[in-house]
């Protein structure tokens, strides 16, 4: 999908689950990477509608694995 979809984008987000990562196989050279900082989702029993972050992740942590960009989700 992302070699179909990606020379027409500016960016892709990928999702990483469980810890890990892993990069797509083919991504055009004009699309940069995001990667999401927040969990899935957000904590109701406080006000707000805050997300949860990853907490084997930082912002310095995600640029170093290869990404362009840290996508934070603001409900």
């Amino acid at each position: 999908m992302s070699k179909v979809l990606t020379p027409h984008a500016s960016a892709i987000v990928f999702w990483i689950r469980n810890g890990g990562w892993k990069p797509p196989r083919s991504v055009a050279r004009t699309a940069a990477y995001c990667w999401p900082y927040e969990e899935s989702g957000y904590d109701n029993t406080k006000p707000g509608r805050l997300p949860d972050l990853l907490p084997h992740l930082s912002a310095k942590r995600i640029v170093e694995m290869g990404a362009n960009a840290v996508k934070v989700l603001i409900y």
